[in-house]
């Protein structure tokens, strides 16, 4: 049993001093080329107050669906050991839809659909929990923050956070194999909802993406 455990513990130091040999700790730049799917999307709801004239009030109600179908993206990556910065240019079309109102005394069912494309500038910071392995796989954590504009039959600015999970294998010298998992949480500002009522305050929208991508190191 003694023999067992020092030769376990000789194996895990083994893997550990290999696994350090193997992580980048020179800073690298990265180019990453990605295409993404949403797995899924939520729907929204925008409420506002109605003040009545009897001297109460009610909370008005306009609920609707968002839809995201695929995108791409464009970044630079620079990383060393166990962190980085990613700069990334990306696009994707969407369609924002009104379902339903609810006003006073009235329920009334809507089918407004607006279709768009939104572009986006966003900055990420890079986590690499076992280190930015340079001839494996190499698992990694992101967060970012992105400034968008959209075009189509809503022109607006929106403001986005995102959370990232993946990993990445070099498959032959500086290329490799990127794949992730990318949530996203946006806010809509300033979009009529209907008449005299424009979501001054936002309207929050989220979605779901997997990504697949080629990643250069140079």
């Amino acid at each position: 049993m003694k023999n067992n455990a020092v030769y376990l513990l000789c194996l895990i130091s083994t893997i550990s001093l290999t696994a350090q040999e193997n992580i980048n700790k020179t800073w690298s730049t990265i180019l990453h080329l990605n295409s993404g799917y949403s797995l899924s999307t939520k729907d929204w709801e925008y409420t506002h107050p109605y003040i009545l004239g009897n001297g109460g009030s009610f909370t008005g109600r306009i609920t609707g669906t968002y839809e995201e179908s695929y995108s791409f993206l464009g970044g630079l990556e620079l990383s060393k050991d166990y962190f980085g910065l990613q700069a990334n240019l990306g696009i994707f079309p969407a369609k924002f839809s009104i379902k339903e109102q609810v006003d006073p005394g009235l329920t009334q069912a809507r089918n407004d659909i607006y279709s768009y494309t939104a572009i986006y500038i966003e900055a990420e910071g890079i986590l690499f929990p076992i280190g930015n392995q340079t001839d494996k796989i190499s698992p990694f954590l992101k967060i970012g923050l992105a400034g968008m504009t959209t075009v189509g039959d809503i022109k607006n600015n929106l403001l986005s956070l995102s959370g990232c999970a993946g990993t990445r294998l070099y498959i032959s010298g500086n290329v490799g194999m990127d794949f992730s998992f990318k949530f996203r949480y946006m806010l809509l500002y300033n979009v009529k909802l209907a008449d005299e009522i424009s979501a001054a305050n936002g309207v929050s929208l989220s979605s779901l993406i997997v990504n697949v991508g080629v990643i250069y190191k140079f």
